[in-house]
């Protein structure tokens, strides 16, 4: 338990000093302050402000896993704020809120008793790095795709890790399984093969 709670700390202390500067530097009068335009949640009610900022961390994960669609500007009304309950985001949100909750009792677990402390790690890799860009501080954009560049990592790590399950699965049965698990990863690279190359053409 040691080693691990020692890499979580150590990722967790470089946040925690980026996140410090950031605010501190955030903090200066001499930074100029981001503009309604670009950043419409630094006027929105705290309610308002905190519900989007969920469902925008919904969305780079929804991202991550499906990176088409991109946009190189996310500013004003690309993602409008949740000001209503009836808002159909309402219940993407909660049940985000929900799976974050389960996620971190699955984490807290696997740490504990040392069971699969590598999908610990993905989930930190990808958490942390996200945390400066969660709205709790001021910052100059609601979403940027450039943020996702670090917690890519985490995702990374943890695709291996299911494909390691996946070949597991595969190599414990007959040919038919085999064929299946084959058809499955083309089919998954092939696709984001596609994103890539489309997301090449734009840049």
């Amino acid at each position: 338990l040691l080693p691990l709670l020692t890499r979580i700390g150590a990722l967790a202390s470089i946040s925690i000093g980026y996140l410090a500067a950031r605010i501190r530097l955030c903090g200066s009068s001499t930074v100029p302050v981001p503009s309604f335009l670009d950043n419409p949640l630094l006027s929105a009610a705290l309610l308002p402000r905190i519900t989007t900022a969920i469902y925008i961390q919904l969305y780079y994960v929804w991202l991550t896993v499906w990176p088409f669609r991109l946009s190189c500007d996310y500013s004003f009304d690309a993602i409008p704020v949740i000001e209503r309950a009836s808002d159909v985001r309402v219940p993407l949100v909660c049940c985000f809120v929900l799976a974050v909750a389960a996620l971190f009792c699955f984490c807290v677990h696997a740490a504990l008793y040392r069971v699969r402390r590598e999908f610990v790690m993905a989930a930190v890799w990808y958490s942390l790095p996200l945390v400066p860009a969660s709205h709790i501080m001021r910052i100059g954009t609601v979403l940027a795709e450039r943020l996702l560049f670090l917690p890519s990592v985490g995702a990374c790590f943890a695709l291996v890790l299911l494909f390691e399950r996946v070949v597991g699965w595969a190599a414990a049965g007959g040919q038919g399984r085999k064929m299946l698990a084959a058809a499955i990863t083309v089919a998954v690279v092939c696709v984001w093969a596609t994103a890539a190359r489309d997301a090449a053409g734009a840049w």
